[in-house]
């Protein structure tokens, strides 16, 4: 039987994952809305500072209320491998929006979506790295 993660590591890897995704999604948003390579780098301080201030409150209020649990659940049933957390994650990070926009008109905002997902993937993956770099004995 595996030894039961802290809960105090669990939430620090949250923290750090909800991190993660929106500087992530601020920097797609950014190379996206950008007209040119080199405006992009230059406007990329200002870009990661909104990222963190919009984007890590709605990022940490997913890792707390739909990743913990889908954690919890994973953790429970099956190993934490990085492949399960990036899907976990492209969920939690996709489905609070795909429920605001509706079904119906999910073709309408896939490129959202995609944006959502992307980040909540990649959040998924840093929480899966950060947990593993808690654990890790000295």
């Amino acid at each position: 039987m595996r030894e039961p993660v802290p809960f105090g590591k669990v939430m620090g890897a949250l923290l750090v994952a909800a991190i993660a995704a929106s500087i992530l999604g601020g920097t797609i948003l950014g190379l996206l809305f950008a007209r040119e390579a080199v405006a992009a780098l230059a406007a990329a301080p200002v870009v990661l500072l909104y990222a963190l201030v919009f984007g890590f409150p709605l990022a940490f209020g997913h890792a707390l209320l739909l990743g913990l649990p889908a954690y919890l659940w994973l953790e429970r049933r099956y190993q934490l491998h990085w492949w399960n957390a990036m899907g976990a994650g492209a969920v939690i990070g996709a489905l609070p929006a795909l429920f605001w926009i509706g079904p119906a008109s999910a073709w309408d905002a896939m490129i959202p979506l995609l944006i959502l997902g992307a980040s909540g993937a990649g959040g998924g993956l840093v929480f899966r790295l950060a947990l593993r770099d808690l654990m890790r004995r000295p």
